[in-house]
């Protein structure tokens, strides 16, 4: 089930775009309906939809300007002219009928959103200038992903026997190699950084330069932040 914002000024269009569109297609769930920049920004912080129906460019813009690693599909209608190479927007013209608009919105996503959980960890990872060059990058995903098995009910009291015994094994390594490795990672992203470009990590972990996140804040914030 995708979650879907509808954001819209003119009444009338938004009704039809709820009709003829979002209750056409069985795995959208309408969380919110904004008409405003600021109602939008609101639904966006409280509950990050997965999908962004609007026919207001300003979308982009706040996306840019207020979020870090929020990446939501954006599929935006208009009648002027528009173009991008984001894989996560698609671009509708308001002339096509409803139903082709369906279609084409059923083919982006299945192209483009419905990623899996590692590809979403990636993408995030990269955002945060992390070397996918280095085997602890490898195994900081691999750590993730283990501990999201656990549907929120683990503890990190135990990470070295755990998570990095874990992550040791299915890698033919030891739990001490896993560790150094992890940390050597995020040294590597932090030297990465200049002082103002560090501001992403920041925000989004809650430490400040030159503090670094330390593997347990790190793979406890993408575990609580990305969902599938």
């Amino acid at each position: 089930m995708l979650n879907v914002l509808l954001f819209c000024k003119q009444v009338d269009t938004s009704k039809k775009l709820l009709n003829k569109i979002i209750g056409k297609i069985p795995n959208f769930r309408l969380i919110g309906i904004a008409s405003t920049i600021k109602e939008a920004s609101d639904i966006m912080q409280s509950i990050e939809p997965n999908i962004i129906l609007t026919t207001e460019s300003s979308i982009s813009d706040l996306l840019n300007n207020k979020f870090i690693t929020y990446r939501p599909g954006i599929i935006y209608i208009t009648n002027q002219k528009y173009s991008t190479k984001k894989d996560n927007i698609l671009i509708l013209d308001f002339q096509l009928t409803f139903p082709e608009m369906t279609r084409r919105i059923l083919r982006f996503i299945n192209q483009n959103i419905t990623g899996t959980y590692r590809e979403k960890i990636i993408s995030m990872l990269q955002t945060f200038k992390f070397n996918f060059n280095l085997t602890g990058t490898k195994y900081i995903i691999d750590a993730i992903l283990y501990v999201h098995s656990y549907n929120g009910s683990y503890s990190f009291e135990k990470l070295k026997r755990d998570v990095y015994a874990y992550v040791a094994k299915i890698n033919s390594s030891t739990e001490n190699k896993v560790k150094w490795s992890i940390e050597r990672s995020i040294n590597y992203m932090h030297k990465n950084h200049t002082p103002k470009s560090y501001k992403i990590i920041e925000d989004f972990f809650g430490v400040k330069y030159p503090q670094k996140p330390t593997p347990k804040l790190l793979i406890s914030m993408f575990v609580n932040k990305v969902e599938i």
